[in-house]
């Protein structure tokens, strides 16, 4: 059995490693052909002048560069490509990483990975290494310039592909182990309103790590949610949900949530199980101890209760856009893509110079959004 699961996580690495490695195949050949356009349309030039001052002669070589793709119509083609380059890295997670799967197998591809191999590739194979002897006056004017500006152009490629992490986790969502959850649940000898004041307190707010804003909250709950020590992309998250006692009225069941989220999934360190057991320690003393005391019954585990409201909608938490989406309206879905779809449209067009239909481009947006908000009204009034 342990061979079995030692191949088919070696197997899934390999796979996941594949898939890195094909999204950034992609993005070369973007590169690549970025690099053919620029150089086949840049024309370089010399020239020569001269200065006499008095008995002395002194000869001039200005050097002048034209980049042709920088205007139409290659700037048509160059434009888009070039966005489509710094785009590629969060477009290739969202095209490879695996979706179909549940958040405990499910492996982002980081569009950071993607931006650091075709990075890598174009600096040792399409940029290379700068020419320290240069044989011609072009050479030594104009290489050490398009060297700093290639380096330029990688260094904003990993920036935005960094930040493009961020994105592609919140539309694909968290790896996330349930295991790695730690779930607890207490009977309060209180009722809903007091507990949800005690909780509140600012100084038991801090200690507990939760924000003062309420992420829920009616009649019979309310769930208050918080990150801390959140440094080099982790956060240490806790989520306490309080909700009325069916059986006895006086009583609040409150149900807590700490887990380690990184960059991509959740972890697991020593810190992170000590400082869960002070938190928890920290909560059943301020129940019991605090003014006004509310004496809190042993704790029970809801990590095996699968069916539990609360367990569920903390994993619906790392849950990613893609997933809340499948239970989306159609008329949701199609007014996202239509305003995504005729945004980018109007950006091209101010970009080249095209006003008139950028206006039309914008005014059917607004007309997309009115006609979707017609219909969800008149489904709401039938």
């Amino acid at each position: 059995m342990f061979r079995e699961a030692f191949r088919s996580e070696r197997f899934d690495s390999f796979e996941w490693v594949l898939r890195i490695v094909g999204a950034a195949v992609v993005n070369i050949v973007i590169f690549q052909f970025l690099a053919e356009l620029t150089a086949q349309n840049t024309v370089n030039s010399a020239t020569n002048s001269t200065t006499i001052t008095g008995t002395s002669t002194q000869h001039f070589i200005s050097v002048s560069s034209n980049y042709l793709f920088l205007y139409p119509p290659l700037a048509y083609v160059f434009y888009p490509v070039t966005i489509i380059l710094y785009l590629w890295p969060l477009i290739g997670s969202l095209i490879f990483t695996k979706k179909n799967t549940d958040l405990e197998s499910r492996f982002i591809v980081p569009p950071f990975y993607i931006a650091i191999i075709s990075i890598a590739y174009f600096i040792v194979f399409i940029l290379g290494f700068p020419n320290l002897r240069p044989t011609t006056p072009i050479e030594s004017a104009v290489e050490p310039l398009n060297y700093l500006y290639s380096m330029m152009i990688l260094m904003l490629l990993g920036v935005i592909a960094f930040e493009e992490d961020r994105i592609a986790v919140k539309i694909l969502g968290y790896n996330a182990d349930r295991n790695r959850i730690f779930f607890e649940k207490l009977s309060v000898n209180g009722i809903l309103e007091e507990v949800k004041g005690k909780l509140l307190i600012p100084e038991i707010r801090s200690n507990l790590g939760v924000s003062q804003r309420i992420v829920e909250e009616d009649d019979s709950h309310f769930v208050l949610q918080g990150s801390t020590a959140r440094r080099y992309d982790v956060d240490v998250v806790t989520k306490i949900g309080g909700y009325k006692d069916d059986e006895n009225k006086h009583r609040t069941i409150l149900k807590v949530a700490y887990y380690l989220r990184n960059r991509y999934s959740l972890g697991f360190t020593n810190y992170f199980a000590e400082r869960t057991k002070k938190q928890s320690v920290y909560l059943h003393d301020v129940l019991n101890t605090t003014e006004p005391k509310m004496p809190s019954i042993d704790s029970v585990s809801l990590i095996k209760n699968g069916n539990d409201l609360f367990v569920e909608e903390v994993i619906g938490d790392l849950r990613g856009l893609y997933v809340r989406t499948q239970s989306a309206s159609l008329s949701t879905v199609y007014l996202v893509a239509s305003v995504l779809v005729l945004s980018i449209l109007t950006a091209f067009l101010v970009i080249t110079g095209q006003p008139t239909f950028a206006s039309i481009a914008s005014l059917t947006i607004d007309l997309v959004i009115l006609v979707v908000a017609v219909i969800d009204y008149s489904r709401k009034r039938s």
